[in-house]
């Protein structure tokens, strides 16, 4: 079949927590194997965790077809192929647009019934990021990625820790696939080699930290899983490091995310500088009611305009910001949980202030330096 009359179609399905992975190994790992050949009848299908509209976790899988049957067919044939106690929907309806191009029924996902519809879910999009580019550039990201998601998931599927070793891996490929950064003050920092990028995983788990109701002892908690898991978290950063340096990160999930996040780069940029891509300011740490403003980590980000005007206006940086923000969904859409995210933000951050010999927040206060004064123009990420 031809290119010729597809669209984007919609599964849903609510997967229960406890059999997350197996989900995406089995049923996602299926139909992203059905798009291949020509012949097939869906293509370019991808994975991606989202709710539906009551606010259930499900799995999505978006695929182009000539018609919302074919993607139902594509899923009923696999069915057959699933042990007999495997929990997952039997039943397929489907909600179909009307004469206006809004879908009629209205129907929403159960743990028994599936629903097939023209897709709505736009990965990514809402309060952060948005524009006219968006649908195209995220979806090819995911498709792209889609068997990393599976490989993930059946690692979880099989041992819940081998999920998140691979992760620890993939978040490092994210790293890598970077690329060198020109933040204002980052060509003075002597960083032995490792990426700028992981002060921004250590953003996200000081943003987790100031939320919690003691952020010392959750603080604590971490160090002390980091000082328990160190020699395998630094010789696994440092290994997809050198292996990315030396031209040979190509195999496994790492690999594999590490090549569509590099060549990615570019086009997020791209979108970026064009206004095709749009995202939000992130919250100021000073505004009254801010779980932020309990970070100091934060607070001093916020405190400098020449990073502020980096950080906000940049089109590379903002590439980046888009690359991580589907780091993290897709590792969600694989099953790794928000707090085990939380937690490979900080062992790897604190991995990369190993390795470099410096820590995040003399970083953060270098590149927050009065002195350093940048044309957003010329910079990178």
């Amino acid at each position: 079949m031809t290119d010729t009359g597809r669209r984007w179609w919609e599964l849903e399905l609510v997967v229960p927590a406890e059999h997350w992975c197996a989900t995406v190994a089995e049923v996602g790992g299926s139909l992203l194997r059905t798009t291949r050949g020509d012949a097939a009848p869906i293509a370019d299908a991808l994975l991606v965790r989202d709710v539906t509209a009551q606010g259930v976790p499900a799995l999505y899988v978006q695929a182009r077809a000539a018609s919302g049957g074919d993607l139902a067919e594509a899923y009923r044939a696999l069915l057959g192929g699933l042990p007999r106690a495997f929990p997952i929907a039997t039943d397929v309806i489907f909600d179909l647009p009307g004469p206006s191009g809004s879908t009629t029924s209205g129907a929403v996902a159960t743990a028994a019934t599936a629903v097939v519809r023209p897709a709505n879910l736009v990965p990514l999009a809402g309060p952060v990021f948005g524009g006219s580019a968006l649908p195209a550039l995220t979806r090819a990201f995911l498709r792209q990625v889609g068997p990393v998601l599976v490989q993930l998931a059946a690692a979880g599927r099989r041992q819940r820790q081998s999920l998140v070793q691979e992760a620890l891996s993939v978040m490092a490929a994210q790293l890598a696939a970077q690329g060198p950064s020109a933040a204002p003050g980052a060509s003075e920092l002597a960083l032995n080699g490792v990426p700028l990028g992981f002060v921004s995983f250590r953003s996200h788990a000081e943003a987790f930290l100031s939320t919690c109701r003691d952020p010392a002892a959750a603080r604590a908690s971490m160090d002390e899983r980091y000082r328990r898991a160190r020699s395998l978290v630094d010789s696994t950063v440092a290994g997809v490091f050198r292996a990315a340096d030396a031209g040979l990160l190509r195999d496994g999930p790492a690999g594999l995310w590490y090549a569509v996040a590099r060549a990615a780069r570019r086009d997020f940029e791209g979108a970026f500088r064009a206004g095709d891509v749009r995202v939000a300011a992130p919250a100021d740490p000073s505004t009254h009611g801010n779980d932020l403003a309990r970070s100091g980590f934060h607070r001093r980000a916020a405190a400098s305009d020449t990073l502020q005007r980096y950080i906000q206006g940049d089109p590379a940086f903002l590439a980046v910001r888009l690359g991580t923000s589907l780091l993290y969904l897709g590792l969600h859409s694989a099953g790794l949980t928000m707090a085990e995210r939380y937690l490979l933000c900080y062992l790897v951050s604190r991995g990369c202030e190993t390795l470099s010999g410096t820590d995040a927040l003399s970083v953060l206060e270098s590149l927050s330096a009065p002195a350093h004064s940048t044309d957003a123009a010329s910079t990178g990420r």
